[in-house]
């Protein structure tokens, strides 16, 4: 009961900062809005992964190099995912040679966050190379996300990872 309820509030809490580091001049702007027109289900910036596979999540997290160029010279908003956990054996076997394939890729994409996360990457983007290794390392370890947020978990250790 007592993990249920700190569920709760770490839920509620991320929400809060989620919706608060979305405000600019024009007032606050969901998720949503920075989407490339595909129809992720998010409700309130957090996005379930129930009817979607990883490469499906890959392509809605790609963004073009015009995108990417305007968010990097704001520097002041997130342009995160936040994820639920994904099902149990959400990646599977054959999702593997795709994602490895796309490990050396360096197009733009959004970064993904644990809606546990507190942790909100400001100013900050990732590729799909990192993002296709996040999920390998979600596969390896059993559950996705794995980690707290995709960006910089593989600092200084890329190279390691990958061969």
């Amino acid at each position: 009961m007592k993990y249920k309820v700190f569920k709760i509030f770490l839920t509620i809490l991320f929400l809060v900062n989620i919706t608060l580091s979305f405000k600019n001049d024009l007032g606050t702007k969901r998720l949503g809005e920075y989407n490339q027109g595909t129809d992720i289900e998010e409700i309130e910036g957090v996005m379930s992964l129930k009817d979607i596979d990883p490469i499906e999540l890959i392509n809605r997290l790609r963004i073009t190099e015009d995108r990417a160029s305007n968010f990097l010279a704001r520097g002041d908003e997130s342009y995160s995912v936040t994820v639920y956990e994904a099902p149990s054996n959400w990646i599977t076997d054959k999702h593997l040679k795709e994602l490895i394939n796309l490990v050396d890729s360096d197009e733009p994409a959004r970064p993904v966050c644990s809606v546990y996360s507190s942790y909100i990457p400001i100013g900050k983007l990732s590729t799909v190379g990192n993002e296709a290794m996040f999920l390998l390392e979600g596969f390896r370890k059993g559950y996705y996300p794995s980690e707290i947020c995709s960006i910089d978990y593989f600092e200084g250790r890329r190279y390691e990872y990958i061969h």
